[in-house]
């Protein structure tokens, strides 16, 4: 469970989590990512598309 204020990156962080946990823990995981605009869910959609795929890397998450 995560607490967040408007405007901190809460799409953001469920997508960086669940890369990070789909490329280090499991990749059998489902996950549901909810959001309340439909641009958000694009965005967020478009990002994790790109990190799965691995055309985007972050290499901060070690």
């Amino acid at each position: 469970m995560f607490w967040h204020t408007q405007g901190s990156g809460k799409s953001f962080l469920m997508i960086f989590l669940t890369e990070n946990i789909h490329r280090k823990i499991s990749a059998k995981y489902t996950f549901v990512v909810l959001t309340e605009r439909e641009r958000i869910k694009e965005v967020a959609k478009e990002l994790l598309d790109k990190l799965l795929s691995g055309k985007l890397q972050i290499d901060h998450w070690r």
